[in-house]
């Protein structure tokens, strides 16, 4: 049975060698440690994963202290239990986890643990919920700032009443074109040349509501009628002679 220690330090705190001073003092058989922030995913904790890879049934697994193994206490249990099912004990420096100890109640355990954890985080999900629902019905907004005054929307209704284009407002008011468009609370066509562009030059969005305009209004007879005389000036210039009126 081999005892393989690991310690991990912050990047913005130096405090690994005392870590490892204690692993050594335990006589550990293999070490492993890293510099690396508490937050970051068990993915990118490279020495964890090998600390936790060179032990073996009836190994066990010592750390300085249980937040070593994961950025929460669900990921820490968790990481305890997985072990225990390959037979791999943990234990800490600061004698608070020690699973050998505990003998055949290990796993279970380390089973209460996990459901509690698991039962903490239903209950702050809960609580979360809860509270926003209370602010939501106390009136208070949600979601991204709004970019934009009052002053800004109603000089943006103005000119929109005057006739402007969603370019020219932008223009005028520095707004993007987005936040003009959410701001009027309306989705309208574009400017009326892009009827007669070809389908490539209209973006995908759009080519759907141009359509579906273009069949309310009737405007689609005119387009095919645009699309047949245009197609036959082409077919007449190539042959020379005039088209037919």
């Amino acid at each position: 049975m081999a005892l393989v220690g690991y310690a991990r330090c912050s990047t913005t705190h130096q405090e690994l060698e005392h870590q490892l001073e204690g692993l050594k003092a335990a006589l550990v058989d293999q070490l492993f440690s890293e510099h690396i922030s508490g937050a970051a995913p068990f993915s990118e904790r490279v020495e964890l994963q090998r600390a936790i890879d060179a032990c073996q049934p009836g190994d066990e697994l010592l750390i300085p202290k249980l937040d070593r193994l994961g950025r929460t206490m669900e990921d820490c249990v968790s990481r305890v239990a997985e072990l225990l099912e390959r037979d791999v004990h943990v234990r800490t420096l600061d004698g608070r986890v020690d699973t050998k100890g505990l003998g055949t109640m290990a796993k279970p355990v380390v089973g209460v643990l996990a459901a509690a954890v698991q039962v903490e985080r239903e209950l702050s999900m809960e609580r979360s919920r809860e509270g926003i629902q209370a602010a939501r019905n106390k009136g208070v907004p949600f979601g991204p700032k709004r970019k934009y005054t009052n002053d800004q929307a109603e000089h943006v209704r103005d000119l929109r009443a005057q006739g402007k284009s969603y370019g020219a407002i932008s223009k005028a008011t520095g707004l993007t074109v987005s936040t003009v468009r959410r701001i009027l609370g309306v989705v309208e066509m574009e400017e009326t040349e892009d009827f007669f562009r070809p389908a490539w030059m209209v973006p995908p969005p759009r080519q759907h509501r141009l359509a579906w305009e273009l069949w309310q209004r009737g405007d689609v007879w005119r387009m095919l009628a645009k699309a047949l005389t245009d197609a036959d000036l082409a077919w007449a210039q190539q042959r020379g002679d005039e088209p037919a009126h």
